[in-house]
C-alpha cells in the first residue's frame, strides 16, 4: 500500500486560528488578502470579528486591545457613532462652571479635559480640574479629578491619564524661575518614573520668557516661552525634554510655534520676515533634519499650529474593555496665518503621514539638511482655506483626520450664505472614497470637496501669491443648527466637542446618552458585508 504525505497549508489550520491570525494583520492588508483566493475571501467576509477591524479602519481607528464585548455589538456601536459623526449631531451632557478667562490654562488629552480653577492672579490658578469626556457614553458615569489646592500657583498644565501623569508649570521668585513639576494624574504625588520631582527653568537662559506653554507626547515634553506684543504678533523659543529622565533632547530654538509630528520628531514654524517654513527636528538624533518653505504670502501677524496632543493618542477604553486609537497614517496638523492689516486669515492643513514620507524621501536624497521649496513637497499633501471658508478654528480644533471649524463652504447654497455654521472637515480618504458627492438634510449638509482647487488672490488679499495648488480632498459636514456662535472657542477631542464661554464650558458628545438602548433596538445584525479601502 502506497502512502503519500501532503504538506499542510494555511487552510489546514482550524478556522478560529485563521481568524485570529488575520485579526493581527493590518486592516488595509486584510482587504488585499481577499484578492488572494476565493477561500480566503470567504473567510474574511464571513467573520464579524474581521469585518469589525475593517470598518474601524474605514473610520480611521485601530483596535489595540480586544475586550469582552461581542464583535457584533462593537460593530453596531461603530455604525451608530459613524452616523452621528456624519450628521454632526451633538448632545449637551454637562455644564462646567469655572472662573474661566481667555488666559485660563487648559488641555484636552487621553479622554479628559483639564483646566485651571481658583485664580489667584490674572494668569495664575491655584487648582486644576479634569473631566472625563471620551468614554462616558459607554460607561454611563463621569470620572472626574479635581485638585482645588495644589499647594502652588500654576500658569499652565499638560497631562496624560494613560501614563498617570500631569505636568504643572509654577512661576517662582517673581517669575524669574519657572518650575516644571512631574506629578501623578490620579493622586497628585511626585511621579515615580521621573528621575527628578521637578526641573527649574531660568529666565536668563531664554531669549523669550513671559508665558510658558507645555505640550506632552509620550516621554517627551515640549516647553515654549512666548512673548505677545501689544500691537499683535508674538515671538517664542522652545525646548524639548524627556520628562522621565530630565534630559534635554532639543536645546532652545527660536520659532513661532512647535508641534509633535510623530513619536520621535517635532515640527517648528519659522517666520523670517515673511518667509515661512516648517522645520523638522529629530529628537533621537538631536538635530534638525530638514526645512520646508511655504509659498510667499507676505508678512502675517502671527503663525500657529492647530494641534492636539491626542491626535497621536494613547487610546481610549470603553466599558467593554476594548481599546482603540486613531490611525496615525490619517492624522492631520493645521497652520494658522493671521495678518495684521486684514481680517482675511489663511488656514493650511497638512496630512502628517504624507509629510513624513515626503520628508524621509527628500532627506535620503541629500547628505545634509536643506530647505525645500513649496513645489518640491507641498501641493500633494496640503489643503488651503481663507476666512471666506473658515471664520474660526481653535488651536485644539483637530483630532486625528478631522478638524472642527466655524465657517461655510461658499458653494452657493442658500443655507451657507448666512452666519458661519459649525462644520466638521474630515480628511480621511477612506470615507471620501466610499461617500456620495453630496447629501442634503434639513439639519445638516455633507459635501465632498475635490482635490483640484487653487488658492487665488482677488487683489485685495494681504498675501501676494496668486495661485497655490493643493490636492488634499475632504468631506465637509455642515450643521445648520445650532451655529455655536456664542462660544469663544470650540475644542475637539475624539467624538466630543467642548464649547468655552465666559465662566463655563459645555460638553457636547456626538453620541447620545441612550447608547445602550440604540444598540439593542435600532441596529439590525448584518453579516457578510464587505468593504474596500
Amino acid at each position: 500500500m502506497l502512502v503519500t504525505s501532503r504538506k499542510l497549508t494555511f487552510f489546514d489550520l482550524p478556522l478560529e486560528i485563521v481568524e485570529n491570525i488575520l485579526c493581527e494583520v493590518d486592516p488595509l492588508d486584510i482587504v488585499r488578502c481577499r484578492e488572494i483566493c476565493r477561500r480566503l475571501c470567504n473567510i474574511i467576509d464571513a467573520s464579524i470579528e474581521i469585518q469589525l477591524r475593517i470598518e474601524l479602519a474605514i473610520d480611521g481607528e485601530l483596535l489595540i486591545e480586544r475586550g469582552d464585548l461581542p464583535a457584533s455589538k462593537l460593530r453596531d456601536s461603530l455604525r451608530i457613532k459613524r452616523q452621528m459623526r456624519d450628521e454632526l449631531c451633538v448632545h449637551q451632557t454637562q455644564e462646567i462652571q469655572c472662573d474661566n478667562t481667555a488666559s485660563t490654562p487648559y488641555e484636552v488629552n487621553s479622554g479628559f479635559f483639564g483646566h485651571g480653577i481658583h485664580p489667584t492672579d490674572t494668569d495664575l490658578f491655584r487648582g486644576v480640574s479634569y473631566t472625563q469626556i471620551a468614554s462616558i457614553l459607554y460607561q454611563g458615569t463621569w470620572q472626574d479629578r479635581e485638585w482645588p489646592d495644589l499647594g502652588m500657583d500654576i500658569a499652565d498644565l499638560s497631562f496624560d491619564s494613560a501614563q498617570d501623569l500631569q505636568i504643572l508649570i509654577e512661576p517662582r521668585d517673581n517669575d524669574s524661575v519657572k518650575r516644571v513639576h512631574f506629578r501623578t494624574f490620579n493622586t497628585n504625588e511626585v511621579h515615580p518614573k521621573a528621575n527628578l520631582p521637578y526641573i527649574d527653568l531660568h529666565k536668563e537662559d531664554f531669549t523669550t520668557w513671559d508665558h510658558c506653554f507645555s505640550l506632552l507626547h509620550g516621554c517627551y515634553l515640549a516647553l515654549g516661552m512666548y512673548e505677545f506684543f501689544d500691537a499683535g504678533g508674538h515671538t517664542a523659543s522652545h525646548i524639548v525634554i524627556r520628562w522621565d529622565s530630565g534630559e534635554y533632547v532639543m536645546n532652545q530654538i527660536t520659532a513661532s510655534d512647535i508641534a509633535f509630528l510623530d513619536s520621535s520628531s517635532v515640527v517648528l514654524l519659522f517666520d523670517r520676515t515673511g518667509i515661512l517654513s516648517v522645520g523638522v527636528f529629530d529628537l533621537e538624533l538631536g538635530t534638525q533634519t530638514g526645512a520646508y518653505r511655504l509659498p510667499s504670502l507676505g508678512s502675517p501677524l502671527s503663525v500657529f499650529f492647530i494641534k492636539n496632543p491626542a491626535s497621536i493618542p494613547t487610546g481610549s477604553r470603553s466599558s467593554g474593555g476594548h481599546k482603540t486609537e486613531a490611525d496615525p497614517r490619517l492624522s492631520i496638523i493645521g497652520i494658522i496665518l493671521r495678518y495684521l492689516d486684514s481680517n482675511l486669515d489663511i488656514y493650511v492643513v497638512l496630512r502628517k503621514h504624507k509629510f513624513v514620507v515626503k520628508h524621509h524621501l527628500l532627506k535620503n536624497l541629500y547628505s545634509e539638511a536643506i530647505e525645500f521649496n513649496w513645489a518640491e513637497w507641498g501641493g500633494g499633501i496640503s489643503r488651503w482655506f481663507t476666512t471666506r471658508n473658515i471664520a474660526d478654528v481653535s488651536l485644539r480644533g483637530i483630532f486625528g483626520p478631522r478638524m472642527l471649524v466655524r465657517g461655510n463652504l461658499d458653494q452657493g447654497d442658500q443655507e451657507t450664505e448666512n452666519a458661519p455654521r459649525l462644520m466638521l472637515l474630515d480628511f480621511n480618504p477612506r470615507r471620501i472614497k466610499e461617500g456620495k458627492e453630496r447629501k442634503i438634510h434639513p439639519e445638516f449638509t455633507t459635501v465632498i470637496v475635490p482635490d483640484d482647487l487653487d488658492l487665488v488672490s482677488d487683489g485685495n488679499s494681504p498675501y501676494s501669491a496668486t495661485h497655490i495648488g493643493f490636492q488634499l480632498p475632504f468631506r465637509a459636514i455642515l450643521r445648520i443648527s445650532p451655529s455655536f456662535e456664542e462660544y469663544a472657542d470650540i475644542y475637539l477631542q475624539e467624538d466630543v466637542l467642548i464649547g468655552r464661554m465666559d465662566n463655563l464650558y459645555h460638553i457636547f458628545p456626538l453620541l447620545p446618552s441612550n447608547m445602550a438602548d440604540l444598540l439593542s433596538s435600532s441596529i439590525a445584525e448584518t453579516t457578510g458585508q464587505t468593504h474596500s479601502i
